[in-house]
């Protein structure tokens, strides 16, 4: 590794050109919406109910499982804040797939108790975080993986009526055969 790194540094010194990185990997935004809610369905407290709203089938330039890991982060979190509600009052975490002008977007709301103002505006620094035990890494490593994608993440609650994160992603386009073009 380090003989590679070595030889990387003389070519750039000597202004060659390395190797363009690969494209990232297109992928399915329903395919991977409805993979992550197969596998977090059994983990989800009992007091959470995950509901799926597609209402679009756009395909973004992202790895699918960057974007499965930022759905894992987006509904446990929404899942956990549901804890915190009691239990006649019946939690639901909604996803939901849509397009909007060339963007894919990716809504994850919950019905818990909201986020204050003054934590919501930090809710995506990492190590902040609400929950005993927790390390705070989970909206800040969604930021990144998002940001990476040329997305964006962001964050909206009223204390009482739950929070919705909002991801929105460039679309990657598609020629005749169905295949992903830059």
């Amino acid at each position: 590794p380090i003989a590679e790194l070595s030889s990387l540094m003389d070519k750039l010194a000597r202004g060659q050109r390395l190797a363009s990185l690969p494209a990232p990997a297109s992928c399915d935004v329903v395919r991977v919406v409805r993979a992550t809610a197969s596998i977090l369905d059994s983990v989800l407290p009992p007091a959470a109910r995950l509901e799926l709203v597609i209402g679009a089938s756009p395909t973004v330039r992202m790895e699918p499982a960057d974007l499965g890991q930022v759905l894992v982060h987006l509904i446990m979190n929404a899942a956990q804040a549901l804890g915190t509600v009691p239990e006649a009052h019946p939690g639901v975490v909604t996803v939901e797939v849509r397009e909007n002008a060339g963007t894919a977007e990716i809504v994850v709301s919950d019905t818990g108790p909201g986020i204050a103002r003054d934590r919501l505006v930090r809710i995506f620094d990492a190590c902040f975080t609400t929950r005993e035990g927790a390390a705070g890494l989970g909206l800040s490593l969604v930021q990144q993986l998002v940001t990476q994608a040329g997305g964006t993440v962001h964050a909206e609650s009223e204390l009482g009526a739950g929070a919705t994160l909002i991801v929105r992603l460039p679309q990657a386009h598609t020629d005749s055969v169905g295949l992903a073009r830059r």
